[in-house]
């Protein structure tokens, strides 16, 4: 069963995860989050729209989510 957390714990969540030197993909197996919705819950926390599911960004590697 997924683990529910507040908006709170998910802001913790992102500030352990930028002071970390952790790749996304290692911080997402460490805590046992699914890497897609990481980025997801970072891109609706932080004020960005998550509504462009099915688009492909031409980064490779999508950036450190930042809450600043």
């Amino acid at each position: 069963m997924a683990k529910i957390r507040s908006n709170e714990a998910w802001r913790e969540l992102f500030a352990e995860y930028e002071a970390s030197a952790e790749s996304a993909r290692d911080f997402c197996a460490r805590h046992g989050l699914r890497l897609t919705y990481f980025y997801r819950r970072s891109l609706e926390l932080c004020g960005r729209s998550a509504s462009r599911r099915g688009k492909r960004s031409s980064v490779a590697h999508p950036p450190r989510p930042s809450c600043r």
